[in-house]
């Protein structure tokens, strides 16, 4: 990954993909870990082992389908570790996003989604950090990581750091393409 924080490692799970990837991503330099399920556990499952399996102290998810920009990882860190100063229950930093795709219509998706600064009153009303964020490893094992077959599992994680007194910091821009 060409970012321009560079000291961070990259953790890939395989959740039982059908296709070459695993074979692709054992020759890949950039792979510091390579995680692999033979029956298909969920989004949930993988995300956790992924994250058991990291050495640092923040951790992102990118799902197979997304990319993050180059300067993802530099302006999350920055802001979250400014904001952990202020304030150390800050627990994430997350981006607006870049959505691209087909809609359930059948109709083309290419337009920017931009989110509100952090509020846990909003937050309980409707889920506008995603999967688009950094968070501090140690509050995600604090308040037991992602659930196992809930859904909405990113939703449900923000929720709970909520309820425990922590909150998350807003990092303007495309950063992440969903």
């Amino acid at each position: 990954s060409e970012q321009t924080l560079k000291f961070f490692e990259v953790i890939v799970v395989d959740d039982a993909s059908g296709d070459d990837s695993v074979h692709y991503l054992t020759r890949r330099r950039d792979v510091d870990c390579l995680i692999t399920f033979k029956d298909n556990r969920g989004t949930s499952e993988a995300s956790n082992a992924g994250i058991r399996a990291a050495r640092g102290k923040y951790c992102v998810l990118v799902n197979a389908d997304d990319t993050v920009r180059s300067d993802f990882l530099f302006k999350t860190y920055s802001a979250l570790r400014a904001a952990q100063q202020a304030n150390p229950k800050v627990a994430f930093a997350y981006t607006d996003f870049w959505h691209k795709g087909i809609g359930h219509d059948g109709k083309v998706i290419d337009n920017g989604v931009e989110f509100p600064d952090y509020s846990f009153e909003n937050l309980k009303k409707f889920n506008f950090i995603l999967a688009s964020a950094l968070f501090d490893r140690a509050v995600f094992d604090k308040v037991g990581g992602f659930q196992i077959d809930y859904g909405l599992e990113d939703y449900d994680l923000w929720l709970r750091m909520g309820l425990a007194g922590y909150s998350g910091v807003h990092v303007p821009g495309y950063l992440y393409q969903y």
